[in-house]
């Protein structure tokens, strides 16, 4: 942090309870502790700090105290917390739309890949309910009316083979026995580990 405890407020009455409690449980069990803290700084900020405390022993294997270290953990928090905004934002919006938002890839030399994520109005969309979605998306037999699943595969290997857009029309037949159409739009991309992964 570049700052000396003190400055840091590190040994505040806030903090001071929870920072004992974590270097007596260090001490107590002889291994290395971590614990992450909230501490406000002298200058009203809140940083995000990973304390790690680690033993250390004499030579004839006595406890002789712990070495503390501090890590400022608070852009990752602040990424994460950024992250998780932007996915319920996603999340809203296609949960309004009368559509799946997915992701699909399909590893090298495969012929039946497998949905990574979705999100949208499942119900609405394929009568299937959100927790079985992605396994439902991920099985052809299920997804596909069984004389559309050749083309659909042929047109999948195609996509992958030459990183065409996927644009196709197919029949599914939802769990009530009802006759849908679906049209699928995706654009592929090659992942260095050889995957094709299309985003529709």
């Amino acid at each position: 942090l570049g700052r000396t405890p003190q400055e840091l407020g590190l040994y505040s009455v806030s903090n001071t309870s929870p920072l004992s409690d974590t270097n007596q449980r260090a001490a107590q069990i002889s291994e290395s502790t971590r614990e992450e803290l909230i501490i406000d700084t002298p200058d009203g900020q809140s940083r995000n700090v990973l304390y790690w405390i680690e033993p250390f022993h004499l030579p004839d294997g006595q406890p002789a105290g712990t070495v503390a270290s501090l890590v400022d953990i608070s852009e990752i928090r602040d990424a994460q917390a950024r992250a998780e905004r932007l996915e319920q934002r996603l999340r809203e919006v296609t949960e309004s739309l009368p559509a799946l938002v997915y992701q699909f890839e399909l590893p090298p030399g495969e012929v039946q890949g497998r949905i990574t994520y979705v999100a949208g109005k499942a119900h609405d969309t394929l009568g299937v309910e959100p927790q079985d979605l992605l396994r439902y998306l991920s099985t052809p037999e299920l997804l596909i009316f069984q004389d559309d699943r050749q083309r659909v595969l042929e047109s999948v290997l195609a996509s992958a083979r030459e990183l065409t857009p996927l644009d196709l029309q197919f029949r599914h037949v939802s769990p009530d026995g009802s006759v849908r159409w679906l049209h699928a739009r995706s654009i592929p991309h090659r992942e260095a580990d050889g995957r094709t992964v299309w985003n529709g």
